[in-house]
């Protein structure tokens, strides 16, 4: 979009009350924030009567947020590459105390829909083959790296997560049995996991190889 050029009889935002900016060309920007060329403080700072900070964007044009970020449109990273920015998106978790089991909290990301919300999927991946260009690979739906993996791939419960008895809940059908042995006539999935340099499969076994006893 085009800048504003605009100003009221020189005067700037007040630094003391509240003040309005009322948008008076539709495809123009409200406030453009232009910094200098070497650049090195952030361009916007919220923070409390204290000094602490809650929402910050820097002058590479990361946000960090104290509290996380609540989004009800579309949130886009652009032009990412290995040499400017590592993730579109970064969480960084700071707290230490003990994470009780099912606990709901303390997630990376949550997601929490509504009574009658409907979703395609909780995360979801799709190439750009829609508009005939797309070359790109992408090595891993999942990644986890380090030594210090999480404990558990999936935590699914009767009650809670990772608590109570498991049962049917749309995600698990509990109590399924194979129809017969596994042989080479059983139709079978498999999930491809690296596991450091090696290929392992995740078996799943079709629908019509188990049946509720």
């Amino acid at each position: 979009m085009a800048e504003g050029t605009k100003t009221y009889m020189g005067l700037a935002v007040p630094i003391y009350g509240e003040s309005e900016i009322q948008q008076q060309v539709a495809a123009t920007d409200i406030l453009s924030i232009t910094g200098a060329t070497s650049q090195s403080g952030d361009f916007i700072v919220c923070q409390d009567g204290s000094g602490n900070e809650k929402f910050v964007v820097s002058s590479s044009g990361l946000i960090t947020s104290a509290v996380g970020i609540t989004a009800s449109g579309i949130i886009t990273a652009s032009a990412l590459s290995s040499t400017t920015v590592s993730a579109g998106v970064v969480v960084s978790v700071t707290s230490t105390g003990a994470i009780a089991a099912g606990a709901t909290l303390a997630n990376g990301v949550l997601v929490q829909p509504s009574s009658k919300a409907k979703m395609n999927a909780a995360f979801a991946f799709k190439d750009n083959t829609a508009s005939g260009d797309y070359v790109g690979v992408t090595n891993y739906l999942l990644a986890c790296h380090g030594s210090k993996a999480p404990t558990y791939f999936l935590g699914v419960g009767g009650t809670a997560v990772g608590v109570g008895a498991a049962t049917d809940n749309g995600f698990v059908d509990a109590g399924l049995y194979l129809t017969s042995a596994l042989a080479t006539t059983v139709p079978m999935v498999g999930l491809k996991v690296q596991f450091g340099d090696s290929v392992f499969y995740v078996m799943c076994v079709a629908a019509t190889a188990m049946a509720a006893s």
